[in-house]
């Protein structure tokens, strides 16, 4: 309705204004079920560096929108007004005070700058991105990179406490303005839509928020979610409480949806149970099978003696099955005899190699039979300690270890602390296996003090109120990435940059690949941004960009984090609770870029010339593998050899694509690509839609080809207004 209101005040026949206000008035009192909030006027985005043109939107100093009437040199006459609504007063300006900006759902092409990196990982693997952008744009363009390829999304995005946590078109959102949470929700629907579309078929979509907006988001979600499952996760963020009206608020929320055939993955931790006051989980289990099938005539075979040294309960070997005894005539009664053969008693004194035999005998006497062969016993279990024989009363008890904690023991999910004396393992860290989270998580790692300790850490001082913990982020990603070791995680609300800080603990704990993107603005915050336009500094200076987000608090975290030392040079201190308590300072194994979005003059993708600008975005869409291009190439037409392969000036060694430049070089190009098999992307300069298919036609099938700047500019030109 807010967006009916700006059209209405644009009719000039004020009869007619007034007929349609009244009848908007009967709009508004009409209800219905479920959630209804007001469809905003959009959204703006400053374009710098993009041209002025008449008839298009500009912004002041002061963040204010003037439609642009005319220009005259460094003059520009403009008419006031809101985005969608003006005055018919014009005023002359300087045209240097303008800064062209663009309504969300209008055509943009966006690209990335790269602005530097900081590298320590594996060669072959991938980079993590850190963008420097709003979020909305910055999800137009990873759709044109990564569409249905995000595995886990996680955003924090700004709890709406009225407290100034958020802006909407330049403005401070406070407790005073009546649209608060309808803004709110218009904002977040035009992201949800995109952020849908990122995901895979079985992709998990994760939002923290609080009790100022849980109940509106849920709705929300149920709208436009239809097909998604829905949970709600409640965790304690501070056990203390903060007083909120009645009653001390100590809890945050997760909400989490979960799409196709996503499944959360087992783990060690319910988040919820006490786990000191817990019984230690024992995974020894009985060798003598009960319940059906368990009477030697069922399986004679698993009916044999285990020899057992009774000084040392050392397990010597296995003796001759009642199976194989029956086969050799060993004893006189025919196989098909069920009564018999479980009737059937050995003699008291049987040894197997003269130490005490050890049947499956029951406690009434009779004999039953083991779970497993006296092959797998002596040769799987018996040599790596998982059999073992203890005394119990007058008789002896023998259990193994069963597939499920031999694999836990493999993944380190239970240790192996040495040998008893009889040759059995002796087990530590014995938890519950088959656990999934529930949905009330109280630990003490993922209080809210814990977040801004770390931060604090890294930073060397306070930069960012209220910081997640870095462990809740963790143990969320871990229960839905821990079985894809090359998961892709995006934030696009990424704050301080714990959401990336989280994926570097899950990639140290077992070796993964997975590879996080954050997108978060470089705003400086409403005190700072009171002082220093007192201070008459503009948005554009050094000054102001150095206390932004992006700069002061995610970049220099992500950077702290991986290298294990501050910006300031000082080693970090303390360790991390959930890796073992590794040492801050060792820093990950890891490689991170940070980037900038910037958007581009259509004209100059038009002209198929800058191709400088798209190399970094051409990186990102192969996966970001290997380091980002950071050499200027030039014209296209100008090249030599006309075209660029990883580990040339242009392209590093590592990287996974490759670019023809000039379609007179096909074949020389297509002949190098045979000498490069880790390519998995290559781009091509065309004339023509036909020479195009005939070039795709002679390389392979598995490439992912596409046409160098034009199917950068359909896109963007056809996917303008995309959950807008």
């Amino acid at each position: 309705m807010a967006r009916v209101d700006e059209l209405v005040k644009q009719v000039g026949d004020e009869r007619l204004r007034g007929e349609l206000e009244q009848a908007v008035k009967k709009l508004r009192k009409g209800r219905e079920f479920g959630l209804v909030f007001e469809e905003h006027v959009p959204e703006v985005i400053a374009l710098p560096g993009l041209p002025l043109r008449v008839g298009g939107w500009a912004q002041m100093p002061d963040f204010s929108l003037r439609r642009i009437v005319s220009l005259d040199g460094d003059e520009a006459e403009v008419r006031g007004g809101g985005a969608g609504a003006e005055t018919d007063a014009t005023e002359t300006v300087d045209a240097s005070d303008l800064t062209p900006v663009a309504r969300f759902g209008e055509p943009i092409y966006p690209t990335l700058d790269h602005l530097g990196s900081v590298e320590r990982g594996d060669p072959d693997a991938p980079h993590h991105m850190v963008i420097d952008s709003e979020n909305y744009h910055a999800l137009q363009l990873l759709l044109h990179l990564y569409a249905g390829q995000v595995d886990c999304i996680y955003i924090d995005p700004p709890y709406n406490t009225g407290d100034k946590d958020w802006k909407y078109n330049n403005n401070y959102v406070d407790d005073r303005d009546a649209y608060r949470h309808s803004k709110w929700l218009s904002m977040m629907e035009k992201r949800l839509r995109l952020a849908k579309k990122l995901l895979s078929p079985d992709g998990f979509l994760v939002i923290a928020i609080d009790e100022n907006e849980v109940h509106h988001l849920s709705l929300l979600l149920e709208m436009n979610f239809k097909e998604a499952i829905i949970q709600m996760i409640t965790y304690v963020r501070n056990s203390v409480g903060i007083h909120f009206k009645y009653l001390s608020s100590v809890e945050e929320h997760l909400l989490l949806c979960g799409f196709g055939q996503a499944e959360l993955s087992e783990i060690s931790d319910d988040y919820l149970t006490d786990q000191s006051n817990k019984s230690t989980y024992n995974p020894w289990i009985s060798l003598k099978k009960g319940g059906p099938n368990s009477d030697p005539s069922d399986r004679p075979n698993l009916v044999y003696p285990i020899g057992v040294d009774p000084q040392t309960s050392r397990i010597i070997g296995t003796g001759i099955s009642l199976g194989e005894r029956i086969e050799n005539g060993m004893v006189w009664f025919n196989r098909s005899d069920a009564d018999f053969i479980n009737n059937w008693q050995p003699s008291t004194g049987e040894t197997v190699d003269g130490f005490l035999a050890i049947w499956p005998q029951r406690s009434d006497g009779s004999l039953g039979n083991w779970r497993i062969s006296a092959k797998k016993l002596e040769t799987e279990l018996l040599p790596h300690g998982y059999v073992r024989a203890r005394p119990y009363k007058d008789t002896w008890t023998i259990s193994y270890l069963n597939k499920r904690p031999i694999e836990a023991i493999k993944a380190g999910e239970i240790a192996i602390e040495g040998k008893d004396l009889d040759g059995s393992v002796v087990l530590s860290h014995l938890k519950p296996l088959n656990t999934k989270p529930k949905t009330v998580w109280n630990r003490k790692e993922h209080s809210t003090n814990n977040g801004s300790n770390l931060l604090r850490s890294l930073l060397g001082e306070k930069r960012f109120d209220f910081p997640k913990s870095v462990y809740v982020v963790r143990d969320t990603l871990l229960s839905i990435v821990k079985e894809n070791p090359d998961a892709l995680i995006l934030d696009f609300f990424a704050g301080s940059g714990t959401t990336l800080h989280a994926t570097l603990l899950l990639n140290e704990a077992d070796g993964g690949r997975r590879r996080c993107i954050l997108v978060t603005n470089n705003e400086v915050g409403p005190e700072n941004e009171k002082r220093l336009k007192k201070n008459g500094i503009s948005p554009d200076s050094l000054e102001w960009k150095q206390l932004g987000i992006f700069e002061s608090v995610t970049r220099p975290r992500v950077e702290a984090a991986i290298k294990g030392v501050r910006a300031d040079g000082t080693e970090l201190k303390g360790k991390y609770t959930y890796a073992d308590d590794k040492p801050m300072a060792e820093g990950f194994e890891d490689s991170a870029d940070f980037l900038r979005l910037r958007h581009l003059d259509p004209i100059s993708i038009i002209a198929e010339r800058d191709f400088d600008s798209l190399h970094p975005m051409l990186w990102a869409a192969a996966g970001a593998v290997g380091s980002c291009p950071t050499v200027r190439v030039g014209p296209p037409e100008d090249h030599e050899p006309g075209y660029l392969m990883p580990g040339g000036d242009a392209i590093p060694a590592g990287c996974r694509y490759a670019v023809l430049l000039r379609e007179s070089r096909f074949s020389r190009f297509a002949a190098e690509l045979e000498q490069h098999p880790q390519i998995t992307h290559v781009w091509l300069q065309a004339h023509s839609e036909e020479s195009l298919a005939e070039m795709r036609a002679e390389l392979p099938r598995s490439l992912s080809v596409s046409w160098l700047f034009r199917d950068m500019y359909r896109y963007f030109d056809r996917e303008q207004g995309t959950g807008g």
